[in-house]
C-alpha cells in the first residue's frame, strides 16, 4: 500500500473571505474552499464558521487516506506567531488578544502556526513564488485592508511588538476618514479594495 500523504491545511483569514487549501509539502494545491467571513457577526462566529470548514477539508483528506500534518493561518494585522496570539485584527471586530492557536488546537489537536497575512504571503513569495533566491524583499497585499510583509536577510522580520510591516495604517491624511484600527486618514481607508470601493 502506497505511503499516506502528509499534508498541511493553509487559511487566509481576511476580512472579507476566509480561504482554506489543502497543500502538499511542495506548495500544491490539493483542495480548496472559499466562503464569507462575516466578520461583523463577531469573533465566536467567525471561530465556529473556520472549524466547521477546517473539519470539513479534514474530513476530505480523510477520504483519500491522507493525513494533516499541520494548520497555518494567515491572520490580517498584527499577531504575536511565538504565541500564537492575535494582538489586534481592524477588520475583524472582537479580535483583540485571542489565543487563535490554543483555541484552534485544542478542538482539533492538530498543531497550529499562525502569521500575519502579508508576512505569510511574502514568505509564500520567497519559497514558492517570484522571489525565490532573493533574502530581502516587501511583499504588499491589497484586499480588506492593506498589509506589507518583510523578509529581511531570508528571514520574516517582525519587528518590535510584531508591528513591522504594517503600512495600511501609516497616517497619509491626518484629517482624512476614520480608519478601523481607530486612526484618522490611513493609507489602508485610501488604497485597500475596500476604501477604493467606498471612495
Amino acid at each position: 500500500k502506497p505511503e499516506k500523504d502528509k499534508l498541511i491545511i493553509g487559511i487566509d483569514l481576511g476580512g472579507t473571505k476566509i480561504g482554506i487549501a489543502l497543500v502538499n509539502r511542495n506548495g500544491q494545491i490539493k483542495d480548496y474552499l472559499k466562503t464569507a467571513t462575516l466578520a461583523e457577526q463577531g469573533r465566536e462566529k467567525v471561530v465556529g464558521r473556520l472549524l466547521q470548514n477546517i473539519c470539513h477539508m479534514i474530513n476530505k483528506s480523510r477520504e483519500n487516506d491522507n493525513e494533516i500534518s499541520g494548520i497555518g493561518i494567515g491572520i490580517p494585522g498584527p499577531v504575536n506567531s511565538k504565541l500564537g496570539i492575535v494582538n489586534f485584527a481592524p477588520n475583524l471586530p472582537g479580535w483583540d488578544n485571542v489565543p487563535i492557536k490554543n483555541i484552534l488546537e485544542k478542538e482539533l489537536n492538530i498543531p497550529v502556526k499562525i502569521e500575519n497575512d502579508a508576512n505569510a504571503a511574502a514568505w509564500g513569495e520567497k519559497i514558492y513564488g517570484v522571489a525565490q533566491g532573493v533574502n530581502d524583499l516587501i511583499c504588499i497585499t491589497l484586499g480588506t485592508g492593506v498589509g506589507g510583509g518583510l523578509i529581511l536577510d531570508g528571514k520574516i522580520y517582525h519587528g518590535k511588538n510584531f508591528y513591522a510591516g504594517e503600512i495600511g495604517h501609516m497616517v497619509v491624511n491626518k484629517e482624512g476618514p476614520q480608519c478601523n484600527c481607530g486612526g484618522y486618514g490611513c493609507l489602508e481607508v485610501y488604497s485597500s479594495a475596500t476604501g477604493i470601493r467606498n471612495r
